[in-house]
């Protein structure tokens, strides 16, 4: 390998493309290092430097030739087979990469960096354990390094120890004032650990003195926007739950700066989920009509809802529970007793589905509704920090910053794609619950909403009695296809009519 570059006017290119690099502008530093190796073709550290300008372009592809090349010349060289571990963990092959940086690991035991890049493949290769270990050794090899500690950081904060990750993010920031992540990192954990104020200033401060990574900045930004957001929204959303309607919410909704960034890899997937659901309508979808006759109905709807047990004496204490409402002392029996109170009560003639404001304006209020007695779910406020689903770690959630265009893009360009009642209620169902709009309680907002345009489709509502949502959606996320989906639901469907059946038939108590 040759260590230095003898030609000149390419010893001015790398300096030229190192000072791209230190300013983020990677596009830049691709096209001068190109230069330098035309110049200078045996020069292994341009190569490299090459093929990670495109990694931090999101280009794995092309930089996998020029890694592969480099190792296979200087097969000792380990932060090419670090490289080559991440190009081959942003293309998915998982077993490969973390190969590759176990084999750097070996040719550099003590280099903390890549004890903290074998974290960063394992995470991705869903080995968290390892993960953890590979990011501990990276902070016990260099306990002042403050990418590392960031990194085992945000491992932490994963995990959900968040105490443990704010210690982690407040020694990084003590090495490293001024570290391009983890000063955004303290100040969302802020938001997350509900101390708002403290959250906003840390990330006003990190603003205001620049250095930021673009998507760090951006998240700082977004989080500020959030958080102002939720300050302007208190009123309305007080006076929604006073009035019994969404208007208030969805009349302060219209004077929000408009959002312009979408959720790309979302709408992609579900551009291919309505496009396929278009070429192949099922007309035969096996969804029961008509409408739950039972009285108690509100209650059963509520129980399932919660994944309570599912034998006839468990339900009959719901039941109970949500005709002496007085009785309801915790807050896992007034969850059932609230959700069955926005089940049996008005307001569902406001759900529109054809306005994206109005649609957001009812959710918000009926996730206020359904969770007024727990304070740290923020009712009826949307997040303010995009959020890791334990069961789903490998999707992506929308960033808040991305949440109102990216709906609007869902409600207004695709759906209308989709002509059968059943396949459009799946879709929004599952597209509302991928877009993870509250910090907490989504998967319940989102079913109450599912069943109330089952039954305005004539349909008979979905009750949860086997599986889980996660399981099924997870699987129609990765194959573009959702008629499992559809299929699952409308068992439930099924199930429910049957149950409903059965409860009325039962004698009066």
């Amino acid at each position: 390998m040759q260590p230095t570059i003898t030609n000149p006017q390419a010893l001015a290119l790398a300096r030229k493309a190192s000072s791209f690099e230190a300013r983020g502008a990677w596009l830049d530093a691709i096209d001068a290092w190109a230069e330098v190796i035309a110049l200078a073709p045996d020069f292994v550290p341009g190569r490299l430097a090459l093929a990670q300008a495109y990694l931090r372009c999101d280009r794995p592809e092309e930089a996998l030739p020029w890694l592969e090349e480099v190792t296979a010349a200087s097969p000792a060289f380990a932060p090419a087979w670090l490289a080559l571990g991440v190009a081959q963990s942003m293309l998915g092959r998982h077993v490969a990469a973390v190969a590759s940086v176990e084999r750097a690991v070996s040719l550099a035991p003590q280099v903390a960096a890549i004890h903290a890049g074998l974290g960063d493949v394992l995470w991705q290769a869903q080995r968290a354990e390892e993960a953890g270990r590979a990011f501990g050794r990276a902070v016990e090899l260099a306990p002042r390094d403050a990418d590392a500690l960031n990194k085992l950081g945000t491992f932490e904060r994963r995990m959900a120890r968040r105490e443990v990750a704010r210690g982690l993010f407040e020694r990084a920031v003590s090495a490293v004032p001024r570290h391009p992540y983890a000063r955004v990192n303290l100040g969302t954990l802020a938001f997350e650990l509900r101390r708002f104020d403290e959250g906003r200033s840390l990330l006003e401060r990190a603003l205001a003195e620049g250095g930021l990574a673009p998507d760090a900045k951006r998240e700082a930004e977004d989080a500020c926007a959030a958080a102002a957001e939720r300050v302007a929204m208190r009123e309305p959303l007080r006076a929604a739950l006073d009035a019994g309607n969404p208007g208030p919410i969805a009349v302060a909704l219209r004077t929000l700066e408009p959002q312009t960034a979408i959720h790309r890899e979302l709408i992609d997937d579900f551009a291919a989920i309505a496009g396929r659901l278009a070429r192949t309508p099922g007309s035969a979808l096996p969804f029961p009509t008509g409408t739950p006759s039972s009285s108690a109905w509100n209650a059963i709807e509520a129980h399932h809802n919660f994944r309570l047990p599912l034998t006839d004496e468990a339900i009959e204490a719901s039941i109970s529970l949500v005709e002496r409402p007085d009785r309801a002392t915790s807050p896992d029996q007034l969850d059932v007793v609230h959700y069955a109170n926005a089940v049996a009560g008005p307001g569902h003639e406001w759900l529109d589905a054809d306005d994206p404001v109005a649609f957001e304006a009812w959710l918000r209020w009926r996730h206020a509704q359904i969770v007024r007695h727990r304070p740290l779910d923020e009712p009826g406020h949307t997040k303010v920090i995009n959020n890791v689903v334990s069961e789903a770690k490998e999707i992506p959630r929308t960033p808040p910053g991305e949440f109102r265009a990216t709906l609007r893009t869902l409600l207004v360009d695709l759906m209308p794609q989709i002509r059968e009642a059943p396949a459009r209620i799946a879709f929004l169902y599952m597209a509302a619950i991928e877009l993870h709009p509250f910090s907490d309680a989504n998967g319940r907002t989102m079913r109450l909403m599912l069943n109330r345009l089952l039954v305005r489709a004539g349909l008979f509502p979905h009750l949860r009695h086997r599986g889980s949502d996660g399981e099924v959606f997870n699987v129609a996320r990765r194959s573009r296809d959702i008629t499992p989906l559809i299929e699952w639901l409308a068992e439930g469907s099924r199930y429910a009519a049957e149950l409903d059946r059965r409860w009325t038939a039962r004698p009066p108590r």
